[in-house]
């Protein structure tokens, strides 16, 4: 519910005289009426809860306020028959109202709800319980306050008055009878001419003689005192006069005082002790209608009056606490003041405002300031300070009198008044300057060069001053001369500072107000509209509030609140907001002056706005805190209302769950901060703001445990908020419950044992697999031994045999020819028998090698000595070594030994031998022992050409298969396999034209 504002309704001029000032209340007003959400506009009775709700009687139900929206309650919502309620009353439970229809249904009002309660008694029943004469008797009336709603038409005979105190007056033009609990206590003799005139303060019987102007009150020991009136009503013209009635406005929910109208003025009537009753004037401007019903409800926490009627709905005026002070020219907007004395202020352009006489004008000073009004400074001397672009002036403050000007080579942005009586002067460009009030004829002293930008100045040291920029916060030592800056306010826009207790506020044009304490920078949180974003100003009163003008209203704010937040002591900082409601022509504020605001010697503040200067006495202020309860309206479930208990059961499948909140707030609504926070488990509350429909809505949510928080912040201080919770249970689906999830174990388990009972089997099968393949392939294999196993038997019969056999035979036909002395016979047998020996070793080496191939491990461990093995080959190639013009010198000694399959040893040593006498002539070939470590071997070495690279490369890689040519032999493939097979280390060293070494380490023989 959006509000409807009017104009402001102002009661003083500023020339009026201070007997009239008693009358001098501002309020603001708001009309409400069916277009704002009122069911009609007949407002018949007013009354405030406890839960601080207005609670409305109309002829179409009731209606509660809540200072924002209007609830209707009616027949759709409880159980009555008709809609039509007249007035309220008190019952037996003293913290509920009772509303009456006109079917003499009851309904009870109570914590900002209403039920229909059928065991209450109204006020005429109570009566007729003790004086069943008077049942139905038609003369008599039951008053539920004033004006009575039959006062136009209907003069009683008796008049029926009850109290809080189980106490009921009874009331005739003759005399009044007073009864508790039922009995009599007390009959006073007293002529009444209006019956209508009765009313009640506290539990005592009040009479008012309206042509007398005269008030009367009936003691407990039945003694009638003409009361002595005090206070502001007996100084009201019209009252004094006696030629205007006064019209009596008497609630029950307002038991402690009465309200007085009269010629447009609002007055409170209280009692002061026995026959004193104290007037205090309350509003003025205000026309009532002679001939139309009103109802009226004032709050004295709230400054509020509700004022009601018969055809025009609904107004409320809310006090001012600020004054607006004006010249009523086009100039109005001020920036820069001074106080002219304790209570008038001097503002820039030369205007004199004040709040007890009307406005006046400085002549000298208004001559002079035509454009520039930002900054005017006093002195102890009374002398006045002015600026006017690149020029300062001062004058005499008692005659006017012009005393000296001083020009500078730009414009004079900032005058500041700091320690030890120094005028600093800040230009834009010219840099800073500086000037003793007391020396006279003194010219300015340049102290900083070229420094342009400045935008405010503060001394809070004789040691240094700071400088506020356009483009952050900067400190001058005097001393030295160096400037440091504040790290975090760079590129800021300082509008202000202000310093108390060694800290530092400083506020900005574009990222709000910030605490520089101890080298540490605290930016503190904007408001929920982002007004604090432009803070113009800071001034602290005595009570420890902050109060910092915007672009868009005026804030106050607890200071201790501020520091706990920069401590880390407090999460969020409450911010009280003031607008145009409370006494401002406008919203904004202006800053960039020098004060940025001023303190009277009276206890006021002065602070410039766009539209006049703000003036309030910050102690007399009292916010109105938005303390109220948290109340749940209703919760709808897919639009249809369920219970608001604090517990909540939910379906699994629903659509939307809203929750309706309501909390009775008769301010600014944006001092209302609640926020809503839904936490599932142990999470962390995410807190987010509530909406201006107070509405907290939620779709589908999985199933669980929930707690909806509603917090909200009811003012200053620390953790003061009022806080509510509800839980909400959501179902959970079929397959969430519990028996499915031991069905969903029990399935589990059984696909679990199924699977493994699968697998054992498909594995017992592919063993089985497995198995026949092996037998299978062991069968191949051999079989495919038997076969290679019949080659090497038939290789060895049918061609090593016969090659022996001719190697042999050509070897005695050599030497039976050496003796008969043929050359020619004997060279050819030479050669016949070389070759018939090496086709017979190598088919020897390469049946023993197939045959370790074969079996893939060693047949034979023997320990054999090296020498006599190495000797045996050494015979076998002597004479084709000879042949060659080559040595061969064996270099081992007797006791060295071999311990493994000598056989392959012995095949390694022949194809290292024959390929060192294949490729030497005329050279040498050495066997020669090694060690390394505690492996022994042997090295051979020989004079030839040097094995290729890629050869000693493919040899010294174990790990190496890739035969490096085709056109390689079978010797160094089985030199390489060999050794691996009998765990032999070869090493091959070669260099191009001087030979190659192999060497061999064996391995380490073991002891037996």
């Amino acid at each position: 519910m959006r509000l409807f504002l009017s104009s402001a309704v102002v009661f003083l001029l500023l020339c009026m005289q201070p007997l009239q000032a008693a009358d001098t209340l501002r309020f603001f007003r708001n009309h409400y009426t069916d277009e704002h959400g009122l069911p009609q506009n007949s407002v018949k009775a007013i009354a405030k809860d406890t839960y601080g709700y207005i609670w409305m009687t109309t002829e179409d139900g009731l209606v509660r306020f809540d200072g924002e929206r209007f609830v209707r309650i009616g027949k759709a919502d409880i159980a009555i028959s008709s809609n039509r309620f007249v007035y309220f009353f008190r019952g037996p439970d003293r913290h509920s109202i009772y509303a009456f229809n006109d079917m003499n249904e009851i309904v009870r009002i109570k914590d900002g709800r209403a039920y229909t309660d059928t065991q209450a008694l109204t006020p005429e029943r109570q009566w007729t319980k003790i004086h069943p004469s008077f049942a139905g008797e038609a003369s008599v009336n039951y008053s539920t306050g004033l004006p009575n709603k039959a006062d136009h038409f209907i003069m009683p005979d008796h008049v029926i008055i009850s109290t809080d105190d189980d106490q009921f007056f009874h009331c005739s033009a003759k005399e009044v009878l007073r009864y508790r609990s039922a009995s009599l206590q007390q009959r006073t003799p007293f002529n009444a001419k209006d019956l209508w005139s009765f009313f009640v303060i506290g539990s005592d019987l009040f009479y008012f003689d309206n042509a007398l102007k005269k008030f009367s009150s009936f003691g407990k020991n039945g003694q009638i005192t003409d009361c002595r009136l005090e206070g502001d009503l007996p100084r009201n013209p019209a009252f004094l006069k006696g030629n205007e009635p006064v019209r009596l406005f008497w609630n029950l929910f307002s038991p402690g005082f009465v309200l007085c109208y009269i010629n447009g003025s609002f007055y409170q009537l209280e009692q002061k002790g026995e026959g004193r009753l104290q007037s205090r004037f309350i509003l003025s401007g205000i026309e009532l209608e002679r001939n139309i019903n009103y109802t009226a409800f004032y709050d004295e926490k709230m400054q509020r009056l509700f004022l009601g009627n018969d055809t025009k709905g609904l107004h409320v005026y809310a006090a001012q606490p600020f004054v607006t002070l004006t010249a009523g020219q086009y100039d109005d907007v001020y920036y820069g003041q001074m106080a002219y004395d304790d209570k008038t202020i001097l503002t820039a352009q030369g205007n004199l405002l004040s709040l007890s006489s009307p406005p006046g004008v400085v002549p000298f000073i208004k001559k002079f300031m035509q454009t520039d009004f930002y900054s005017i400074l006093g002195d102890t001397r009374g002398l006045i300070w002015v600026k006017q672009q690149n020029r300062l002036y001062r004058f005499r403050k008692n005659d006017g009198t012009f005393e000296q000007k001083w020009e500078f080579k730009a414009d004079v942005k900032v005058l500041y008044w700091g320690q030890d009586s120094t005028l600093w002067i800040a230009t834009d460009g010219d840099g800073l300057f500086s000037l003793s009030r007391y020396k006279q004829d003194q010219q300015p002293e340049k102290v900083i060069n070229n420094l342009s930008g400045l935008s405010y100045l503060l001394q809070t040291s004789p040691d240094f001053l700071w400088l506020g920029t356009g483009k952050g916060l900067m400190r001058y030592y005097f001393k030295d001369k160096r400037r440091d800056s504040v790290t975090g306010l760079n590129g800021q826009y300082i509008r202000s500072l202000y310093a108390e207790n060694n800290r530092l506020w400083i506020t900005t044009y574009e990222r709000g107000f910030f605490l520089y304490e101890t080298g540490k920078l605290t930016n503190f949180p904007l408001d929920r509209g982002s007004f604090l974003t432009a803070s113009h100003c800071i001034l602290e009163d005595k009570k420890g509030y902050f109060w910092i003008t915007t672009n868009k209203g005026l804030f106050q704010i607890a200071k201790a609140d501020l520091l706990r937040y920069a401590e880390g002591k407090q999460e969020e900082v409450y911010y009280f907001y003031y607008d145009k409601r409370s006494g401002f022509l406008t919203n904004e504020f202006n800053g960039g002056c020098e004060p940025c605001g001023l303190q009277l010697e009276n206890g006021y503040f002065s602070l410039p706005s766009l539209n006049g200067l703000v003036l309030f006495h910050p102690e007399k202020i009292q916010p109105l805190l938005p303390d109220g309860t948290i109340l749940i309206d209703h919760i709808l479930l897919d639009q249809r209302k369920i219970s608001d208990s604090q517990h909540i059961h939910l379906p699994r499948q629903f659509g939307r769950l809203s929750v309706q909140l309501s909390t009775s707030y008769f301010g600014n609504r944006r001092n209302v901060q609640v926020f809503y926070a839904l936490v599932r488990g142990n999470d962390v509350p995410v807190w987010l703001p509530l909406g201006d429909d107070g509405l907290v809505s939620f779709s589908t949510l999985p199933s669980g445990e929930y707690a909806l928080h509603i917090r909200k912040l009811n003012g200053f201080g620390q953790n003061n908020y009022t806080e509510r919770v509800l839980y909400l249970h959501v179902a959970a689906a079929w397959f969430q419950q519990t028996w499915f999830y031991l069905l969903c174990v029990a399935a589990v388990g059984g696909l679990f044992w199924l699977f493994m009972w699968l697998r054992l089997r498909f594995i017992k099968r592919h063993n089985r697999f497995l198995a026949e393949g092996i037998q299978r392939k062991t069968s191949e294999l051999t079989h495919r031994n038997d076969i290679q196993e019949k080659i090497i038997r038939s290789v060895s019969h049918d061609i090593r045999t016969p090659l022996q056999y001719q190697w042999l035979l050509a070897k005695k036909m050599y030497e039976n020819m050496e003796k008969d002395g043929n050359v020619l016979f004997i060279q050819q047998a030479r050669t016949l028998s070389d070759n018939s020996s090496r086709m017979y070793h190598m088919v020897d080496n390469l049946l023993r090698y197939l045959k370790s191939q074969v079996s893939g491990k060693i047949q034979h461990t023997e320990r054999v000595s090296l020498h006599e093995l190495v000797e045996d080959k050494i015979q076998v190639f002597r004479e084709i070594a000879q042949g060659r013009g080559t040595q061969m010198v064996n270099e081992l000694t007797a006791d060295s030994y071999f311990a493994g399959d000598a056989q392959l040893l012995a095949v390694i040593l022949h194809n290292i031998i024959d390929n060192a006498v294949k490729f030497s002539r005329k050279g040498t070939i050495i066997i020669s022992p090694v060690k390394e470590g505690e492996r022994n071997g042997l090295r051979i070495c020989d004079t030839g050409p040097g094995l290729e690279p890629a050869y000693q490369h493919w040899l010294n890689n174990p790990h190496s298969t890739e035969v490096p040519s085709e056109q390689a032999g079978l010797g160094l493939l089985m030199v390489k396999e060999l050794t691996r097979l009998l765990q032999v280390k070869l090493t091959v060293t070669a260099t191009a034209g001087t030979g190659t070494c192999f060497h061999l380490l064996f391995p380490v023989e073991m002891p037996a």
